[in-house]
């Protein structure tokens, strides 16, 4: 990391920590969000717009846009059912998160 990059994370209060954490948790993260995954709890990113209703109010459209955006996500709030994936690994990083 650049001396400049660290400065800027100082002065916003951010830290970039090594290691930060376990090799395991983070190999049974990946296997979740796999897992995760498969069971089809990902929600692949949409492109959003604006239009104007028959009314004049504004509306929001969100339509898939292939080759636009390629990003999925799986929040973690609320949690995935309980029997998708794998529960502790979430559970662990929550705690090393919130503490």
């Amino acid at each position: 990391m650049r001396l400049v990059d660290l400065a800027s994370l100082i002065s916003n209060h951010l830290i970039v920590k090594d290691a930060f954490l376990p090799p395991s948790l983070c190999s049974s993260l990946r296997d979740d969000a796999r897992r995760l995954r498969d069971a089809d709890c990902f929600v692949k990113a949409k492109v959003g717009t604006r239009a104007v209703s028959h009314a004049g109010d504004i509306q929001s459209v969100a339509n898939l846009v292939n080759g636009t955006r390629l990003s999925e996500t799986c929040w973690l709030h609320p949690p995935p059912a309980p029997g998708l994936g794998n529960v502790d690994a979430r559970r662990a990083l929550e705690e090393v998160v919130l503490g």
